[in-house]
């Protein structure tokens, strides 16, 4: 017997092998699949949140993606409590992703506690890319940014603005703390030239990472010195122009 003895325990270290590897190839694809998505729902939150209206719900959970839905004891699930229970726990544990929608969630609220934007009125669409993926609107002060694009990230972006002067990010969904990529320096001061963009007189240019919202605020300082900047700004763009037009004209 001991050559089927040997057999059997070949056969079941092989399927013990098989069963660890498909483990840690299920984890990895999971893995790669909450982190390609949490990044879109941050960006649908905040959309909601900035443009749906004059109010935003959270239901108990609902702030960190609760993976269970709630049920009260009833006739109807035979008076179980199993779903009666709200797992705060999850947003505790380090090793899970709840802390980064709970985070999110709280930026959110902290930044409308500061501009206000639910009690300022309508938001004013600026731009509905389909081939970019792009959303922009302006709301409570604030300019509002949604590249929802799967993969393409743009450099120097033309947005388009109805007010001049300059702006900051003062926040983005890409940050660190949200499980990020840091791909946006908010220290980065975005002036704006007189280039018409979306049927806005104004506009500027920013980097928008794929599967990124941004949150521009202006800076209310000196107008002559705004004034100065976008005299600058205009005059460089008037130089990309011309420099284009020329190698285009060398192509022809």
């Amino acid at each position: 017997f001991s050559p089927q003895v040997n057999t059997c325990k070949s056969t079941l270290m092989v399927s013990l092998s098989f069963c660890v590897l498909s483990y840690v190839v299920l984890c990895c694809v999971l893995r790669i699949h909450l982190h390609a998505h949490t990044p879109s729902l941050f960006l649908s939150q905040l959309l909601t949140h900035a443009l749906g209206g004059e109010g935003y719900l959270n239901f108990i959970g609902n702030e960190f993606g609760h993976p269970e839905w709630l049920d009260f004891p009833r006739e109807g699930n035979g008076e179980s409590y199993v779903h009666c229970r709200r797992q705060w726990n999850l947003v505790d544990d380090s090793l899970l992703r709840y802390k980064l929608l709970n985070a999110w969630d709280k930026e959110m609220h902290h930044l409308e506690s500061a501009y206000k934007w639910l009690s300022s009125g309508p938001a004013y669409v600026t731009a509905k890319h389909e081939g970019d993926k792009v959303i922009a609107f302006e709301r409570g002060g604030l300019v509002f940014v949604f590249n929802f694009h799967n993969s393409k990230s743009f450099t120097d972006y033309r947005i388009g603005v109805r007010q001049a002067g300059k702006y900051k990010v003062v926040s983005n969904t890409d940050k660190e703390e949200f499980g990020g990529h840091n791909r946006i320096d908010e220290t980065s001061v975005h002036f704006t030239s007189n280039t018409s963009q979306w049927g806005c007189e104004h506009s500027m240019q920013a980097y928008l990472p794929c599967r990124t919202a941004l949150i521009f605020a202006l800076q209310h300082e000196d107008h002559e010195e705004n004034e100065k900047e976008e005299r600058r700004m205009d005059a460089v763009d008037r130089r990309v122009d011309e420099q284009h037009q020329q190698s285009k004209d060398t192509k022809e």
